[in-house]
């Protein structure tokens, strides 16, 4: 059984993949951030809240998704500003089970995820 998921960009990774194939797998962050505000439950202080950079809260955590999913192989970034579903990612059922093996071991700290995932 997997753990739960405490994490909020973390919850929202099945509904990243989710509104990329309902946008014919590829679409711009813009377009996937529009889709998700329309189609998800986000609580209004995600969406009024502002990072550093002048992002929402909600849009800050949607790219923080799609960066787990990247280096998973689920979303391809070869194209700036474009993300698209991998064939790995237009079949996989995105649920609490698979993000626990897409980040085995997230005591292990974000910036060295990415190392390893970099060098593998």
């Amino acid at each position: 059984m997997a753990k739960q998921l405490n994490s909020r960009f973390l919850r929202c990774m099945g509904d990243v993949v989710k509104a990329l194939r309902d946008l014919d797998h590829s679409a711009r962050a813009k377009q996937v951030v529009d889709v998700l505000e329309r189609t998800v439950d986000v609580p209004p202080e995600d969406l009024e809240r502002k990072t550093k950079n002048g992002q929402t809260i909600f849009e800050n955590d949607v790219h923080w998704c799609r960066a787990y999913l990247v280096k998973a192989g689920y979303i391809d970034s070869s194209k700036r500003g474009v993300w698209t579903l991998t064939a790995k990612g237009r079949t996989a059922k995105i649920d609490d089970e698979l993000i626990s093996e897409i980040l085995p071991n997230r005591t292990k700290g974000i910036a060295k995820y990415f190392r390893e995932a970099r060098n593998a």
